[in-house]
C-alpha cells in the first residue's frame, strides 16, 4: 500500500547526504488548518531556496483510464494554501506517489493543481500538467527532487507566471 508515512521517510534521507545544506520538517500544523507537510530550505553551490510540499500517495488503479483520486475529501484549505502560496511565488509543490515500492511514480505538481487533483485525473493527465515540474519515472534521488522543488519554477519563468 502507497502510504505518505513511507514517502516523507524517504524523503527526509536527504539529509543524510546534504547534512547542513538542508533544514527540512515535517510539520502537523492542528492551529492552522491547509499548510503543507513538508517545509524546508536547501543551499547548494548552484540552487538555494525555501520549498513547501503536500505529500499525498496513492495506489495505481488497475486500468489506465480510472482516474486517480488522491485523499483530499474535506481538504479545501489545504488546497487553497497551495494556489495562494504559488501565486505569491512560492516554491509550493505536491510530492505525489502513484503506486509503491519498484512500481512507484513521483510526480511534483505546481500548487494550484489541487481542484484537478481532487476531482481526479488518469494518470497521463497527471504527467502531462507535471511534464514542467517533473515526471520521476525511474529511480530519482531525494537531491534531485529537492533541487526541481526550488528551481524548476524559475528556470523557465514563462511557464510559472508569478
Amino acid at each position: 500500500m502507497a502510504l505518505e508515512k513511507s514517502l516523507w521517510s524517504w524523503l527526509s534521507g536527504a539529509r543524510r547526504s546534504l547534512g547542513e545544506a538542508l533544514h527540512i520538517n515535517r510539520i502537523e500544523n492542528l492551529v492552522m488548518r491547509g499548510m503543507p507537510d513538508v517545509e524546508g530550505y536547501l543551499r547548494l553551490p548552484d540552487c538555494e531556496g525555501q520549498f513547501w510540499l503536500e505529500l499525498k500517495s496513492q495506489e495505481r488503479p488497475a486500468r489506465r483510464t480510472t482516474p486517480i483520486r488522491f485523499k483530499l475529501k474535506n481538504r479545501e484549505e489545504q488546497i487553497e494554501w497551495l494556489a495562494r502560496r504559488w501565486a505569491l511565488g512560492a516554491n509550493v509543490f505536491w510530492l505525489l506517489q502513484v503506486g509503491s515500492f519498484s512500481e512507484r511514480t513521483l510526480y511534483l505538481a505546481p500548487g494550484p493543481l489541487g481542484p484537478q487533483l481532487k476531482r481526479g485525473l488518469t494518470e497521463a493527465e497527471l504527467m502531462v500538467a507535471c511534464c514542467n515540474t517533473g515526471i520521476f519515472t525511474k529511480r530519482i534521488s531525494q537531491v534531485d527532487i529537492l533541487k526541481r522543488a526550488i528551481s524548476c519554477r524559475y528556470n523557465n519563468p514563462s511557464l510559472f507566471p508569478r
